[in-house]
């Protein structure tokens, strides 16, 4: 069956899982057992990772008379100047060099369990950090993100927005139907 307007392109498709993992994330960053926030967390890191290849490959054929291509690698350079390029390198850690992150749990003496997963452009740890405070029954996911400590949710969340810019911006200005 032909697509048309109303239909969904897959660049926006990969989006939408994006953001349902990120939604996801959110459900389960409170959950004492880490295995579905670190299982969301990589669907979610592998989705959005994925939407500038798939935006390439579905708009650039369909769009060779115009600047599609041009257009498509001053966004991924934006995104990269914005720190999309060291979102993709923790989701490649993630996904091809650790596999299990459970494995990597341990408490430290500040009362946080923390998981130490490679290195980012920077050559800093990533550290993502659960803090159990004794003040609420809520739980924090933490990771040094370009040198400072930052809610692996709000990082995800930034990045699935700037995508979401971008997505928007190129099935308005190109065709994909």
């Amino acid at each position: 069956m032909a697509k048309t307007e109303d239909d969904y392109s897959n660049t926006r498709f990969k989006l939408l899982e994006a953001e349902y993992f990120l939604d996801q994330i959110r459900k389960t960053e409170n959950e004492t057992d880490p295995k579905p926030f670190l299982f969301n967390l990589s669907a979610c890191l592998t989705a959005a990772r994925s939407i500038v290849c798939i935006m390439r490959k579905e708009f650039i054929p369909l769009n060779k008379s115009t600047n599609c291509s041009s257009w498509c690698d001053a966004k991924e350079t934006d995104l990269n100047t914005k720190g999309f390029r060291d979102f993709v390198d923790v989701r490649d850690i993630v996904v091809h060099r650790k596999g299990n992150l459970a494995d990597d749990l341990t408490t430290n003496t500040s009362g946080y369990i923390a998981m130490y997963s490679g290195n980012v452009s920077v050559s800093q740890p990533i550290v993502v950090s659960m803090n159990y405070t004794q003040s609420t029954s809520e739980i924090g996911w933490y990771w040094s993100f370009q040198g400072k400590n930052a809610r692996v949710i709000d990082a995800c969340q930034r990045f699935v927005g700037l995508l979401s810019t971008v997505v928007e911006e190129c099935e308005g200005k190109y065709q994909w139907w």
